[in-house]
């Protein structure tokens, strides 16, 4: 009799831990979404991306013009959203990029491209308040968006590669059709030093210390060769601004232990993990946005004892189409 209750006991706890794995998920329409910000369009009708059919999606913003984001109260304690990214089949000619953001933090990044395969998110929000999503254009569609408690009943678990703050999900193999000429990328590195030189004590920690810089994060551009090629440029400028950057190799070894994007979007734990693991105590990450016949490049450099950022620096410069 002892023996048979310990077995029903063990079988009820495994029943009742595959329920709690399975988690709870909340489909995410006008009624259940608590919109406290901004603005979100949401349609139950079904939509095809390269022949995947979803049954319901959302919208950022409004269809033109301002908000270009919306803001979602999650005080109701939710793990996850999860969902993925694309284009209807239906629209030509859409390139844009939709940036997860949560407590002045950046979450991620998913580029869509029209007649690409959507991109699966998985945005983790354990201990959050809120989200906010941004559109760089529009077209970008989230489909069958849910809030889940628990593990995604629908998604495998999580293991250690999975990186639901890749910065770069959906960018492309194909080579940029722009260039930026060096002497932006120098005048970058140029307006960092005089933003150091202005903290003294800033300065005096760069005169002893290496710093990490990181391959930029893209927003709104689907060219990973763009991120590679800012980067070489980037090192040699910092050391022309009399910057001590780490060695790339040793960079490269600290991000692929961590299992991550070299441009991912970094939070805060992850960015001292960063700088224990390549042995510095800054690192400069930074971003490059599309903006028509520009775009807007943004780097700061941020302490990796506390995660801080120190000083930032901003660059638009012009697009120099390549010859085809």
């Amino acid at each position: 009799m002892k023996r048979w209750w310990i077995v029903m006991m063990c079988v009820l706890c495994m029943l009742q831990a595959r329920a709690q794995n399975k988690g709870v998920e909340r489909p995410i329409t006008n009624e259940t979404a608590k919109a406290v910000a901004g603005q979100f369009y949401y349609q139950d009708d079904v939509v095809s991306v390269k022949g995947k059919i979803f049954n319901y999606f959302i919208k950022v913003g409004y269809a033109y013009g301002e908000p270009s984001f919306v803001t979602f109260d999650l005080r109701d304690g939710w793990d996850w959203l999860i969902g993925e990214v694309g284009v209807s089949d239906d629209e030509q000619d859409v390139n844009g990029s939709l940036v997860f953001e949560s407590q002045d933090e950046t979450l991620g990044t998913v580029v869509f491209k029209s007649g690409q395969k959507s991109t699966l998110i998985r945005i983790p929000l354990t201990g959050r308040t809120s989200i906010t999503i941004r559109r760089t254009k529009l077209g970008g569609l989230i489909l069958e968006p849910r809030l889940v408690k628990g593990n995604p009943a629908s998604l495998p678990p999580p293991t250690a590669t999975t990186s639901p703050i890749s910065s770069t999900v959906g960018a492309q193999a194909e080579p940029c059709p722009f260039t930026i000429d060096p002497k932006e990328i120098d005048n970058l590195a140029a307006e960092l030093r005089k933003k150091v030189d202005a903290k003294p004590e800033l300065k005096q920690r760069l005169e002893k210390e290496k710093i990490a810089p990181m391959t930029f994060m893209l927003v709104g551009l689907p060219y990973s060769d763009l991120a590679a090629g800012v980067a070489d440029t980037f090192a040699t400028s910092l050391l022309d601004a009399d910057f001590h950057p780490v060695e790339r190799g040793q960079l490269d070894v600290a991000v692929k232990e961590m299992k991550l994007a070299a441009n991912a979007a970094f939070n805060t734990d992850q960015v001292i993990q960063l700088g224990k693991l390549a042995k510095c105590e800054l690192i400069i990450v930074g971003s490059i946005q599309d903006q028509g016949q520009m775009v807007v490049i943004n780097a700061r450099i941020l302490d990796t004892q506390t995660g801080d950022g120190l000083v930032g620096a901003r660059i638009i410069p012009t697009k120099i189409i390549k010859n085809r």
